[in-house]
């Protein structure tokens, strides 16, 4: 389970943020103040004659089987989730037009937040190019600590100010952080060479006969 918006195995980088916990009453309040009033246990919300009801794009497998939990407990607030399966390139399409309510999506945050992390975050990044800034998220506060960081050396001097950024983000949601995964890749004791995080995984590999 996430803890915050940095994986956990940066540990120099990562901060336990404050995320919200799963409350289904309060969720419901917000909504209620929000003009959307339930209609009956189990019905979708109603703001006049609109339907709460939001889309929600993911790969198969994995993807599909959290889009399925999250339609499951945004039913308990109130709200309609249409799950719609895409494949890679539909998810890319959908991405770069921003076309979504919202979509499930792995951040791929590699070994440190300057290269897998700031392309999600920073205003610079809110760009037509896939897997950026896709909530179109503005913070000057978190563009002033990713610029800071990246202009400073050592895990000691960067890691305080992703953790001051991390915060932030916390407070705002652009996203909501749900789980962390780890890529395992597997090979023949007969090779060697293979670079994870740096270029092609095999650019460099080679195996004995």
């Amino acid at each position: 389970v996430a803890t915050g918006p940095v994986h956990s195995a940066m540990a120099w980088a990562h901060a336990d943020a404050p995320l919200p916990r799963f409350d289904a009453a309060r969720a419901g309040q917000l909504l209620d103040d929000a003009g959307w009033k339930s209609p009956g246990a189990g019905q979708p919300r109603r703001k006049g004659a609109q339907e709460l009801t939001i889309d929600m794009y993911h790969f198969a497998g994995n993807e599909a089987a959290l889009g399925t939990k999250l339609q499951q407990d945004l039913a308990l607030a109130g709200v309609k989730v249409e799950l719609r399966q895409v494949d890679g390139a539909g998810k890319n399409t959908l991405y770069s037009a921003r076309n979504f309510d919202s979509i499930i999506v792995s951040h791929c945050q590699a070994t440190d937040p300057e290269i897998g992390v700031r392309r999600f975050y920073h205003s610079t990044a809110i760009t037509g190019a896939p897997f950026t800034n896709g909530a179109g998220y503005r913070s000057t506060e978190v563009d002033q600590r990713f610029d800071q960081a990246a202009q400073r050396l050592g895990e000691s001097e960067r890691g305080p100010l992703y953790k001051q950024a991390q915060e932030q983000m916390a407070k705002d949601l652009p996203y909501l952080w749900l789980l962390e995964t780890v890529s395992n890749r597997a090979y023949s004791a007969k090779c060697q060479g293979f670079q994870p995080y740096s270029g092609h995984f095999a650019d460099s590999a080679s195996c004995r006969r």
